[in-house]
């Protein structure tokens, strides 16, 4: 038995929680960019598309999106169900949170309609994620 072998059920567990973490503040991000999104109940031009098209995937962005037409008040709740795909993704592989709708730059840097904004919804998120990892990093 080689010393590389001794510790290899060790290692792989140690990998396991690693992985765990990272998953968890792949949620609080994502929890934290869903909550910085405009709301249907807050913007008159929101139907909820925006939040809904927030996606979680692996190694790659997911190009989908979830386009309604009628206000749907419970757009963010719906839009937490992403992050069951979590679960699907292997320890230690890229996670990647992206909006591919069509007009997410105008949300993010003008506002609906360039009237109201800019709601910089990815920029709030990008500035606390330093935070949101180091509480999840202080619970090991």
């Amino acid at each position: 038995m080689t010393f590389e072998n001794d510790f290899s059920s060790e290692i792989k567990v140690i990998k396991s929680l690693i992985g765990d973490h990272i998953k968890l503040i792949a949620q609080d991000i994502y929890v934290n960019l869903c909550n910085n999104s405009p709301s249907p109940a807050l913007s008159p031009f929101s139907s909820g598309s925006y939040v809904l098209s927030h996606r979680i995937n692996s190694e790659l962005p997911d190009l989908s999106i979830t386009k309604i037409t009628t206000i749907n008040k419970n757009a963010l709740s719906i839009a937490l169900n992403e992050l069951s795909k979590l679960n699907q993704i292997e320890p230690l592989k890229v996670i990647i949170i992206s909006n591919s709708i069509d007009y997410n730059e105008e949300v993010e840097y003008l506002g609906w309609g360039g009237s109201i904004g800019p709601y910089n919804t990815f920029q709030k998120t990008e500035g606390i994620m330093e935070t949101i990892a180091q509480q999840i990093m202080d619970k090991i």
